[in-house]
């Protein structure tokens, strides 16, 4: 409902997705034939922030940030550690992605007097992009059936959190105990979803399943001496690293990202005004599975 499931989003585009049916026949004429719409699906892309509830590490259900529905669409199960004790502000909701036991979403757009419905969706695409000084903004889109578009009025009584989205800085970002010098931070969760054709269902799709996760970054360091930090060794040796970020500053508003064996995929010069940086792109990998990286809001 608007009250209730509203999120604040930017650069809306819906589409219907087809599959296109084309007789070509062998024929003297080169006229085409009149071609079929085969199997349809929506998918819908759009930006959102990054933000916390704003309540100070409460941990409670009704803590949760307003994108928790993309966070589990996108196949992520969600862990609540309340505060031991009212006020002791000790208590977070963690992210973390899971193989099994995966949730589907509706969704609901309203463009111009028309609502777009979109059911049984997954997050097909989700990719975080930050700088220094700037917000968390996400970059994502939504797959789902198709449901034909329909005149409704947008309506009223839309209800979105008001918490101000937190600023990249003081981001005590590490990898391998090392803070380096840095402008920006890129993290795409890497998720493959499979449509799942259907002859039996009216629009020869019954819906979609996440088949696989590879969660890749980057980030752009400012080129230091080997003996700070070993980029290059590090790299040749495929070692292993942990990773920590944080976005926000202020109880209820902070974002940690933590990952426990990050890799440098590549170390490739780059240049930022005239100082020399590394393009590094990050590999996220797995401890134990299903533990590659945790988001946690506090």
């Amino acid at each position: 409902t608007p009250g209730a499931n509203a999120i604040l989003i930017k650069d809306l585009k819906v589409n219907p997705v087809s599959e296109k049916v084309v007789r070509n026949m062998n024929n003297p004429s080169f006229s085409d034939f009149p071609g079929q719409i085969g199997a349809v699906w929506s998918e819908a892309t759009f930006k959102t922030e990054l933000k916390g509830s704003g309540t100070a590490n409460a941990g409670g259900v009704g803590d949760i940030p307003e994108i928790d529905p993309i966070l589990r669409a996108l196949g992520f199960a969600r862990t609540d550690t309340a505060e031991t004790s009212g006020g002791a502000g000790d208590g977070f909701i963690d992210y973390e992605p899971a193989s099994t036991g995966l949730e589907t979403a509706s969704a609901y757009f309203y463009k111009d007097g028309t609502q777009h419905k979109m059911l049984y969706c997954l997050v097909n695409s989700f990719r975080l992009n930050t700088s220094a000084g700037n917000l968390g903004e996400i970059d994502m889109s939504v797959i789902g059936l198709y449901v034909t578009p329909t005149d409704v009025p947008t309506p009223g009584g839309f209800v979105y959190d008001s918490t101000q989205p937190p600023l990249f800085k003081n981001a005590n970002l590490a990898i391998d105990g090392y803070s380096p010098e840095f402008d920006k931070l890129s993290i795409d969760m890497g998720v493959v979803v499979a449509t799942r054709k259907d002859a039996n269902s009216p629009e020869a799709v019954k819906g979609f399943d996440i088949t696989d996760r590879s969660v890749r970054g980057s980030i752009d360091p400012v080129q230091t001496l080997q003996a700070t930090h070993p980029f290059y060794a590090n790299w040749r040796s495929s070692k292993e690293m942990a990773f920590t970020a944080q976005i926000g500053e202020t109880a209820g508003n902070i974002i940690l990202i933590t990952a426990p064996k990050v890799q440098y995929d590549e170390v490739n010069d780059g240049d930022r005004e005239g100082i020399a940086t590394y393009d590094i792109p990050l590999k996220f990998s797995r401890e134990n599975g299903d533990d590659e990286i945790k988001i946690r809001f506090k």
